[in-house]
């Protein structure tokens, strides 16, 4: 995988809050009273919720579903990474969210690196190596 293409994680995440977002208002509770069936038969009461049934629910949750596993996937190829520096800068760019979209000039100082253009040079070789 590419650093771009890695990258795509935090814009996927942007897309999931907005997904979430949107299916919080086609969420609905209901609440049923029924019987709790033999031997007592006493009334019961049930909660549920669930999504109103209709097309912009389905594709919203299966966008939601597209979108969660392609971020796993990122998420799993950087975790695979045994190179340590490698790892925890492709985690601080591409995926951390305590860092709001940060440059690579920022993963530098978290990472507390000399060079900023040396980090980057030798993610992207790494990557290049593995591809």
């Amino acid at each position: 995988m590419t650093i771009k293409q890695l990258r795509e994680h935090r814009a996927n995440a942007e897309k999931l809050e907005c997904i979430e977002r949107n299916l919080r208002l086609n969420e609905v509770h209901i609440c049923v009273e029924g019987s709790a069936g033999a031997p007592s038969f006493e009334k019961r009461t049930k909660s549920d919720c669930g999504y109103i049934h209709g097309m912009g629910t389905i594709s919203l949750l299966a966008e939601k579903s597209k979108l969660e596993k392609a971020n796993k996937q990122i998420e799993d190829y950087i975790s695979a990474i045994p190179n340590r520096r490698v790892y925890k800068a492709l985690y601080l760019y591409c995926v951390d969210e305590s860092l709001f979209n940060p440059t690579w000039d920022e993963v530098a100082a978290e990472m507390k690196e000399v060079s900023t253009k040396a980090l980057k040079t030798y993610v992207e070789r790494y990557l290049k190596s593995v591809a």
